[in-house]
């Protein structure tokens, strides 16, 4: 519960007072979190049906649940990393609260792609699986990639080690299951290439992963899955 009480915390605007907030702990949580959003996302379906608003109401807490962190570390992320600079400078930029035109563009591409994605989804149990992996694959990427700050938010997940990170796989297997083994294999691939591909991505580009990039790789294999399964797996 604490484990869960620490990832509600910091990936969410539900925020719980401690005074022994522990980041290594929280990433044992991190799918929970994913499936928690996901039963929101389906009660607001159920409850709407069919709705014109149903799409827009989603979209709108999938954001605002998760107090934009993700987002807003997508468009830091798209104007440093298409910034052309070198990599100090592109760590500069990531800093930098202003937002450029990289990352209005990302910002609206993204949240065009999740809208129209959401619109076509037929299978509620999507609405479980999605955020689960992409938070899955923060955990991934920071137990499998060094960290390029000598300070910042993210640095404390880095710090230390989870054994515990690993059980997370077995609810989330679980809940894959209901898919099918057909869509589960094909939507297990797509979100492992998105990965690796922004993994290879990032280690080009500043030798590593910061917080912004993590939050920008969530957002990237939440809307790549959402589109693959809207589009090819129905």
């Amino acid at each position: 519960m604490k484990a869960l009480r620490d990832a509600l915390s910091f990936l969410t605007i539900i925020k719980f007072q401690s005074d022994d907030f522990d980041a290594v702990r929280a990433m044992n949580a991190f799918v929970y979190v994913g499936f928690l959003l996901g039963g929101v996302f389906v009660t607001v379906a159920l409850l709407l049906g069919d709705s014109f608003l149903t799409p827009l109401l989603i979209l709108t807490l999938w954001v605002s649940l998760t107090g934009a962190l993700h987002l807003d570390g997508l468009m830091d992320t798209a104007d440093a990393l298409f910034s052309h600079r070198d990599r100090e400078r592109k760590l500069e930029i990531m800093k930098d609260s202003r937002s450029g035109a990289m990352a209005v563009v990302a910002a609206i591409l993204l949240l065009l792609i999740k809208f129209e994605s959401i619109s076509q989804l037929t299978s509620l149990y999507i609405f479980f699986i999605i955020p689960a992996l992409a938070r899955i694959g923060m955990v991934w990427s920071m137990k499998t990639m060094p960290y390029v700050r000598s300070e910042g938010t993210g640095k404390m997940f880095f710090e230390g080690s989870s054994a515990g990170v690993l059980f997370q796989l077995v609810p989330l297997v679980v809940v894959l299951m209901l898919l099918g083994i057909k869509p589960v294999l094909a939507l297990t691939a797509v979100f492992v290439v998105s990965v690796l591909v922004l993994q290879w991505w990032y280690k080009r580009q500043i030798g590593g992963v910061t917080g912004d990039l993590l939050g920008a790789q969530c957002e990237v294999t939440e809307a790549v899955m959402l589109a693959f399964y809207a589009g090819f797996l129905q």
